[in-house]
């Protein structure tokens, strides 16, 4: 008996009988039994209920068995969901505590934008670092590193605004002065950094060391579909997506692997190049100006009182809070460009919960001077969902007025508001 295994986790076994004759002939003879089974490796691993919502904003509950490396979503059954990640805007798998562990240090990962990732008892030998995390495995190689923080300082952020294409950089606390020290980085123990320094091995005690800043690798390669991984413990990884495949998400920072337990996954945000939020994107023009109101400038992801982004949908009574958007006022007008072609406008609209039901605005959307969508908010009344055609436009206004109670309440969100590719 011989077991295989299928793509789908299950097994089978496999009876094969061969019969050799004497003479130099030889007759293979094989006679299979296929028999469905589950292997006890294979028995725990369930297909896990997630919630999908595409990037049109179609909510979609699902049962997630696996990402592949092509990033095609497949069912409990092993079958594709016809779904592929550009298509989603997130994948939430469960809840997410609200507070982040202390750690005594945290490694800087590869990339365009700046993740972190908390952890403790960091070593270094070869390319390897070895550390411990509650959410990922060890080690993970060099390259997938931009730098490793114990403590912050402005040397400290001097020395990560300034990488070396040569050398690394250890920051150091002598007791006198903090200095920053440029070398080849040998080796981490948990009493002992050692660094080739002016072409000899110098030894410094790990208690002084305040960061090492990594030699700037070769760029991280950009265009590809990312993802933001939020863990349950809070903490959030900005990478690529290698593979989901039953109990491990492996993700890609830089050239190195990072490798995730499945149960610790919260969610995940999916960045690609069919879609950008507005919150990421610098307005090319702003207006802003108050009547009565205090003079506050818009916000990223956050209400203009600097709150989560709520709003009431529908009959609904109850309060939706949006994680990416913009927080305006009346008077605003935010233009921003688009470069990329996007073919849509994709957003929620209205006034924020903060404002107790008070505040009454006219909203407008305006592509290179013309109003193509209009509409009066009213903070007693639900959000508006707007998704407007932006095709062969350069220049997207959002404008901002006051109603007739002034401009006191006029806390508008534009909630998940994005350019889309459709097409």
């Amino acid at each position: 008996w011989n077991d295989i295994q299928l793509f789908d986790g299950h097994y089978l076994h496999l009876l094969k009988l061969e019969l050799r004759m004497k003479f130099g002939l030889s007759f293979l003879v094989m006679t299979v039994f296929a028999v469905p089974c589950i292997a006890q490796e294979a028995a725990t691993a369930q297909p896990l209920k997630v919630t999908l919502e595409t990037i049109t904003g179609e909510i979609r509950e699902a049962e997630l068995y696996s990402i592949n490396g092509d990033g095609e979503l497949l069912s409990g059954k092993g079958s594709s969901m016809q779904v592929n990640l550009a298509d989603l805007l997130s994948i939430a798998v469960r809840e997410t505590k609200t507070q982040t562990p202390t750690t005594s240090a945290r490694l800087l990962l590869a990339g365009e934008r700046q993740t972190t990732l908390g952890v403790d008892s960091v070593t270094f030998d070869g390319d390897l670092v070895f550390f411990q995390s509650p959410i990922v495995e060890s080690p993970i190689n060099v390259t997938g590193l931009q730098a490793i923080v114990w403590k912050d300082d402005a040397r400290v952020e001097q020395a990560l605004g300034d990488p070396s294409a040569e050398n690394d950089k250890v920051v150091v606390n002598t007791g006198d002065e903090v200095t920053i020290l440029d070398g080849i980085l040998e080796s981490i123990t948990a009493e002992k950094l050692y660094l080739n320094y002016e072409g000899k091995s110098r030894t410094i005690n790990t208690d002084k060391v305040m960061a090492v800043v990594l030699a700037k690798l070769a760029e991280t390669p950009t265009g590809e579909t990312e993802v933001i991984t939020e863990f349950t413990n809070g903490e959030r990884i900005r990478s690529r997506l290698d593979s989901w495949q039953q109990e491990k998400l492996t993700l890609r920072v830089g050239n190195a692997k990072l490798i995730a337990n499945v149960d610790h996954v919260a969610r995940l945000e999916v960045r690609s190049n069919r879609i950008v939020f507005l919150s990421d994107l610098d307005p090319v023009e702003i207006e802003e100006s108050t009547q009565f109101a205090p003079i506050r400038s818009w916000q990223r992801d956050s209400s203009i009182e600097r709150n989560p982004l709520k709003l009431r949908l529908g009959s609904d009574p109850s309060l939706t809070e949006f994680r990416r958007g913009l927080g305006t006022q009346s008077f605003s007008r935010l233009v921003f460009a688009n470069e990329r072609n996007f073919d849509r406008l994709v957003g929620i609209v209205g006034i924020d919960a903060e404002t107790m039901g008070k505040g009454k605005c006219v909203v407008q959307v305006r592509a290179d001077g013309i109003e193509l969508w209009k509409s009066i908010l009213a903070g007693n009344q639900p959000a508006v969902p707007l998704d407007i055609d932006v095709s062969g436009f350069e220049r997207i206004e959002l404008l901002i007025e006051a109603g007739e109670q002034l401009d006191l309440a006029d806390h508008v969100d534009w909630a998940n508001i994005r350019f889309l590719k459709t097409k």
